[in-house]
């Protein structure tokens, strides 16, 4: 019962798919700013050093090839050329060159310590090289700032270059806003797909679970609720709703009505038809009885094929004397013939009802009162019967006596009363009817009636 309420209700399908489709979408945003801004930083770093070492090269093959008395004079230049020409200007900076009666260095806003500890360490690094031609170059970080270093040692001569990489950084902060903005319509877009998404398979989801929830509770010949729906729909007359268990049937059924009325309506001569005209009358009879009680019902008044050539209303809000004028009518319907193979045929009914809360405060309770008082107007011919607690009475008897009956044979308690046939032309005995009557034990013998019903 509640996993069908649950079938119906059930609203955070739409928001838990947007979560996971949101969830994915940040992902895949943060994926793709992460790698590219590594990408980023790795070619910049590798451009970096390839133009630092393009630097060196050329402050290297201008030694070489240089005739001049004065190569300080000239380095000065070239210096100044490369690295301060008025368009750039290297914020930190530090060159020194070696080689044949030379040793030439330009320090520019570089710390004399950050250059003794940098010179340490690249020593370490070059030392294990023993090329002749040897041009390692690198990365190193000092007092949280990046440095980035380049060594050339030819025949002659060695140029070590050492400056920051601000500009690296000034770079990746200019790619890493663009990351931001594209990652940021990346998101809306993955949102929006996200919601379009979400909407249209929650709305295949939710069609899927209407035509379920509806196959589930109603019947496929008559297209009535059946006896899940009925369960359903009066399940929450029990319920305590001060219970937040609970709180998911308050939409279900918002008002709780103070009393109403249970039919259980049965045809009396549906096997008759079936029997007769075959079962497909019968499930035509069955259709066209249906749209008739229908027709007499009010959009409050719910009419449920319980199985069978059984059926019952709910009709919330209906007292006893109400009931007894809905019941009438009902009557007078199922007693209109209806046309079957171009013949008429009057089925008739047997109706019993019972009243909530007076007689039951459940649902089960309510139905097995109306079937035990349509039993009752089955049995007397009555057309309809208002349960009462002699029903009950009844209905433990003949059980009762149903569980005696094996016992009764056994026991030889059935006797045979001998009843003579007399012709009415000459008065003459023509033969004998043989009744049974049963002794019981504890109430003595029991009418035909009682035997039979």
């Amino acid at each position: 019962m509640t996993a069908l309420l649950e079938l119906q209700r059930d609203k955070s399908f739409r928001l838990k798919l947007i979560l996971i489709c949101l969830t994915v979408a940040l992902s895949v945003a943060s994926i793709y700013t992460v790698v590219s801004y590594r990408l980023a930083a790795d070619l910049g770093l590798k451009t970096a050093l390839d133009s630092l070492h393009r630097q060196a090269m050329l402050i290297h093959g201008e030694l070489l090839i240089t005739n001049k008395k004065a190569p300080e004079e000239h380095l000065a230049e070239l210096i100044k050329l490369v690295y301060f020409n008025g368009h750039l200007e290297e914020s930190e900076l530090y060159i020194k060159i070696t080689g044949p009666n030379l040793e030439w260095s330009i320090d520019h806003k570089m710390n004399p310590i950050e250059i003794d500890l940098l010179l340490s360490k690249l020593m370490l690094l070059t030392s294990t090289s023993l090329s002749t031609v040897d041009m390692p170059n690198g990365q190193e970080t000092m007092s949280g700032k990046q440095f980035l270093w380049q060594v050339v040692r030819g025949d002659k001569y060695q140029v070590i270059i050492i400056k920051t990489s601000e500009y690296i950084d000034n770079t990746l902060t200019f790619v890493m806003k663009r990351l931001i903005i594209t990652s940021i319509i990346v998101f809306w877009l993955a949102t929006w797909f996200a919601l379009t998404l979400s909407s249209w398979m929650n709305k295949r989801v939710q069609d899927k679970n209407d035509s379920l929830a509806h196959l589930a509770t109603h019947d496929s010949l008559t297209g009535l609720p059946n006896r899940l729906f009925l369960a359903n729909m009066m399940h929450p007359i029990i319920i305590d709703h001060s219970d937040p268990t609970y709180k998911k049937y308050e939409e279900f059924y918002s008002h709780p009505p103070k009393q109403g009325c249970l039919f259980v309506i049965d045809l009396d001569k549906f096997k008759e038809v079936n029997d007769t005209f075959g079962h497909a009358a019968g499930d035509t009879l069955l259709i066209k009885v249906a749209k008739k009680l229908n027709q007499v019902l009010d959009a409050t008044q719910t009419l449920v094929r319980f199985g069978g050539d059984k059926f019952i209303i709910w009709a919330p809000e209906v007292d006893i004397e109400q009931a007894k004028n809905l019941v009438q009518r009902l009557i007078i319907t199922c007693n209109e013939p209806v046309m079957i193979n171009k013949l008429a045929i009057s089925t008739g009914a047997s109706i019993g009802l019972s009243h909530y809360p007076s007689q039951a405060t459940d649902p089960e309770s309510l139905i097995l009162y109306a079937d035990t008082a349509m039993y009752e107007a089955k049995q007397n011919r009555s057309g309809w019967s208002m349960f009462s607690e002699r029903n009950i009475q009844c209905g433990r008897q003949r059980l009762k006596l149903r569980a005696d009956l094996d016992d009764a044979l056994s026991e030889r308690q059935i006797k045979l009363h001998y009843q003579p046939k007399v012709s009415l032309k000459d008065g003459h005995i023509i033969g004998v009817e043989a009744l049974a009557r049963w002794y019981h034990p504890t109430d003595g013998l029991l009418p035909q009636r009682i035997l039979l019903s």
